[in-house]
């Protein structure tokens, strides 16, 4: 068996602390990019899904609501001849506020049973119109899936630079900062 040199001593601890610095740059970077994932604006898209659902569940609520204030209508068809009667019917706004006092959401409910295609246009024109922060941001649908592989990778890491710790404190070595 060989004995090692102190210069081959000084070479290994060398080699140990470089390799050490690159696993902590490696772990910056990659922990820089998961806080860039993590708090990326959102993609134009998702806001268009968001809104999209938003208008479809207005417009659903809607036509529930219109479908009850026709009812006594068809039910008893002598009372369309009562302008009060018909004209109710498209009061449903007021109908559904509390108080009956109209709210942005019984206007925004209105819209979407009334205009549902219009309404998700212009919205779709507002969003494409926008400043939007660079860089966009990833698709919801694929954010949490960079952010699981982006922790593995920063797990891994830090579990073979513990690992590498370890080793060298068993030894007796102090690799430092």
């Amino acid at each position: 068996m060989e004995i090692p040199t102190l210069n081959s001593i000084k070479a290994a601890l060398t080699g140990l602390k470089t390799d050490q610095r690159k696993r902590r740059t490696q772990l910056e970077a990659l922990r820089r990019e998961r806080d860039l994932v993590a708090t990326a604006p959102a993609a134009r898209a998702d806001i268009k899904v968001a809104m999209r659902s938003y208008v479809d569940a207005g417009g659903e609520r809607y036509s529930v609501l219109l479908q009850r204030a026709l009812a006594p209508l068809v039910a008893k068809p002598s009372m369309l001849t009562d302008a009060e009667r018909v004209a109710g019917v498209f009061g449903l706004v007021a109908a559904t506020a509390p108080q009956g006092n109209p709210t942005p959401r019984g206007f925004d409910m209105v819209l979407s049973g009334l205009a549902a295609e219009l309404t998700v246009a212009a919205i779709d024109r507002a969003v494409d119109a926008m400043t939007w922060p660079a860089p966009e941001g990833l698709p919801m649908a694929e954010r949490a899936a960079e952010l699981a592989r982006l922790d593995g990778l920063i797990s891994k890491l830090e579990a073979e630079e513990e690992a590498v710790a370890a080793q060298a404190r068993d030894a007796g070595l102090m690799l430092g900062d």
